[in-house]
């Protein structure tokens, strides 16, 4: 996915659900993701209580308008995500497509339209954690690794330890990491070396929640100052680990000649 992701809302007549979707993402993203939206049959103007909805919360639609759905659009969008539009969005390879099933705010008055517009913004919310890349909210990496619940989170009292583990939080983000760092257990790469190192020694549940959040580490870079991730190879770890077990060798070689 490129540096600014595409996002692409499709409906019948792009007068309510999709320029809804359009404009809370806009606002959530906060100008990391390009936002467009348009109708399979678009209509001559926008939906009075949708514009009424999203003026509550202080979103103004009286300057948009609907437009229709072109295979230019589909082309340049990343991610393509249709609300009740059928079969009228070409598909495309390489995009990423999504269907989300709302009721058509068509005809509806403002009380009704208000669930619709909190469940958008639900799933837009949701989306925003996948593909957003603003990470000035969170000040270091350690900030956000402790988001996402993969950081210690440990119980102390009278400067003792009365239990370890993590935050228990719900976090699709987090998820992802935790899935991603299960799977390097037959990579050959440095992370995977890492990680079975990890596993050995902490067992399966606590070496997931470590290499996530390490990955989360790696992710923030990556996303806050354009690093790139150069993986070292899996003999790294080996030579390392050798390396290690030599001077832990030389060390008590040491200590043992000193007591004698």
């Amino acid at each position: 996915m490129p540096d600014t992701p595409h996002v692409l809302f499709v409906c019948v007549h792009n007068a309510g659900r999709s320029q809804m979707a359009a404009a809370l993402l806009h606002q959530a993203a906060g100008g990391g993701v390009l936002v467009t939206s348009a109708g399979s049959e678009p209509a001559s103007e926008i939906n009075p209580a949708v514009m009424q909805a999203m003026a509550e919360i202080g979103l103004d639609l009286s300057r948009e308008f609907p437009r229709p759905l072109t295979g230019d659009q589909v082309r340049a969008a990343d991610i393509v995500i249709t609300m009740g539009c059928g079969d009228a969005c070409p598909v495309y390879p390489g995009k990423r497509y999504l269907d989300w099933e709302l009721p058509d705010p068509a005809g509806l008055d403002l009380a009704a339209v208000r669930p619709i517009r909190d469940e958008i913004s639900r799933r837009v919310r949701n989306l925003v954690s996948e593909v957003g890349l603003d990470m000035s909210r969170w000040k270091t990496e350690s900030h956000f690794a402790s988001w996402l619940g993969l950081s210690p989170d440990n119980r102390i009292s009278g400067n003792k330890v009365l239990a370890r583990g993590t935050r228990r939080v719900v976090n699709r983000a987090a998820t992802a990491l935790r899935q991603a760092a299960n799977t390097l257990m037959r990579s050959r790469s440095y992370l995977g070396a890492q990680y079975r190192r990890m596993r050995t020694k902490l067992g399966a549940p606590k070496a997931i929640t470590a290499m996530a959040h390490r990955l989360a580490r790696l992710v923030y870079r990556m996303l806050k100052y354009g690093q790139q991730y150069v993986d070292k190879g899996g003999s790294t770890t080996s030579r390392e680990t050798a390396n290690n077990k030599s001077i832990s060798s030389k060390r008590r070689q040491r200590n043992s000649d000193y007591k004698s």
